[in-house]
């Protein structure tokens, strides 16, 4: 299956060949398949593209940043919350915040 690099890729070089976006679109269907790629996303990064974007890579999103959950920290919890109940949300979010 192609990544959302390697697609953004293949728009970007349609894009750049002055092709409409309506055009690679179906050809884009046609290879990848009928639910791999939406029309509304095709149009979209053809406009970015068209406008001077250089990056395949997603924007930064604003507002409150992604969390990861590991294992060792939901062990740590746990164990925390075993030896004593204690313990606040915070409490624990400071513990976990040090394990990588």
């Amino acid at each position: 299956m192609a990544s959302k690099e390697e697609i953004r890729s293949v728009i970007k070089f349609h894009a750049l060949s002055g092709e409409t976006p309506t055009y690679w679109y179906k050809k884009i269907k046609r290879v990848y398949g009928e639910s791999f790629v939406c029309q509304t996303l095709v149009f979209e990064w053809h406009k970015r593209n068209s406008g001077g974007r250089i990056s395949l890579n997603d924007d930064e999103r604003t507002g409150r940043p992604v969390t990861k959950k590991s294992l060792a920290a939901v062990d740590q919890v746990r164990d925390l919350m075993d030896q004593d109940r204690r313990y606040t949300l915070r409490e624990l979010a400071s513990f976990t915040d040090m394990i990588v």
